[in-house]
């Protein structure tokens, strides 16, 4: 893989869409083939769980954006002297911010009520990038 096509598919830990999640991912990888690579924020709930799981069932390589107060899991994108480190709040940005930088292309998924504020800074950061591809609502 000499060019990988990185794009971050990411959203808040209430989403629970699974087959939406499935579509986009399908559609990514025929668009792209096996240079996709999918990075993630590394929840283990809602969006990114249903990433995880059809990213490895459909043989997509996935790259974890794992705040550094959580422990490394086996897609992280940091070496292990990254995690275990005091929680603080600020950690989310952080992650946050690495998972633009990294990627070409974002797409983020969330509930229509959904207004925390992980969700509005990533957001925001991938707007101000011009990386923003898409915000998927759903109306819940």
């Amino acid at each position: 893989m000499d060019n990988p096509i990185k794009i971050a598919v990411t959203g808040s830990s209430n989403f629970e869409y699974k087959d939406f999640v499935k579509k986009l991912l399908l559609k990514l990888k025929e668009k792209c083939g096996d240079d996709l690579q999918i990075g993630t924020g590394g929840r283990l709930h809602g969006a990114d769980k249903h990433i995880k799981s059809f990213c490895t069932k459909l043989n997509i390589i996935l790259v974890e954006f794992n705040p550094c107060h959580e422990t490394k899991s086996l897609y992280s994108y940091h070496d292990t002297r990254y995690f275990n480190k005091e929680f603080n709040i600020l950690n989310y940005f952080k992650r946050n911010k690495e998972l633009v930088v990294w990627a070409d292309k974002i797409f983020i998924l969330k509930n229509k009520k959904d207004t925390t504020v992980d969700i509005n800074n990533l957001i925001k950061l991938a707007d101000k990038s011009l990386k923003l591809a898409k915000i998927y609502t759903h109306n819940d």
